[in-house]
């Protein structure tokens, strides 16, 4: 399977040469590979598209869109994956890689999150978040960035990575349900975004962490006064 990506050079053709499942979504599978970018090595994740959801769904239509998605939310300021590239049949993406050696990507869904493969992988419940005021802050502005752009934000959208350290991060990383709501009021996106974010930032705590109890205060005073 190839990638590629428009330089001023030319394209560049990126080869998965082998892939790991590490999950599946609503649109599709996602898998963490080794791709070859030149004579270089590196690791990326795809997401293949799935074409057996039924008549209103298409694997080509659903990884355009997200790959769209991911282009306007970039435009808008908002942290997204750095490469995001759409592969050559057009129903695969293919993105950043955020985990790693004693580093995991954490995935936010409204439905049960299937923790098996970071288990797998020896992630361990998260005990201490020192930056908590910071991350939730930059979800908040994040959120109200997105608004500010006609942009909406569901929950599932919100990716959170650990690092070597004990701070948390986040990304914008599922692109599918992301859509612009340009006759949608501002204000009116922006509560809506805000609740998003909240709900993502508690269900992260609740599934990855043993310190929800200490941080649900803070994250009610962050979000509360602008959510009643």
């Amino acid at each position: 399977m190839k990638f590629e990506r428009q330089e001023p050079k030319g394209k560049i053709d990126v080869d998965i040469t082998q892939g790991e499942k590490v999950g599946s979504g609503h649109f599709g599978d996602v898998y963490l590979v080794e791709g070859k970018i030149g004579n270089h090595k590196k690791e990326f994740v795809i997401k293949r598209y799935k074409d057996d959801l039924g008549d209103s769904f298409d694997s080509l239509m659903d990884a355009k869109k997200a790959f769209s998605n991911h282009s306007k939310a970039k435009k808008a300021g908002l942290k997204v994956f750095p490469t995001y590239r759409l592969s050559e049949d057009k129903n695969s993406i293919l993105m950043t890689s955020a985990a790693g050696e004693g580093k995991y990507c954490l995935a936010i869904t409204i439905d049960e999150i299937d923790r098996s493969y970071v288990d797998s992988k020896g992630f361990e419940n998260i005990k201490e978040i020192p930056n908590f005021e910071e991350l939730a802050n930059n979800i908040f502005k994040g959120a109200v960035k997105a608004a500010e752009n006609n942009i909406f934000l569901y929950m599932d959208s919100y990716f959170f990575m650990t690092g070597e350290n004990e701070d948390v991060d986040y990304v914008i990383g599922d692109l599918d349900l992301v859509y612009e709501m340009p006759d949608v009021k501002s204000e009116n996106l922006n509560k809506v975004n805000l609740k998003a974010a909240k709900k993502a930032l508690d269900q992260f705590l609740a599934t990855y962490t043993d310190c929800r109890d200490k941080y649900k205060p803070e994250l009610e005073e962050i979000f509360s006064a602008y959510l009643e």
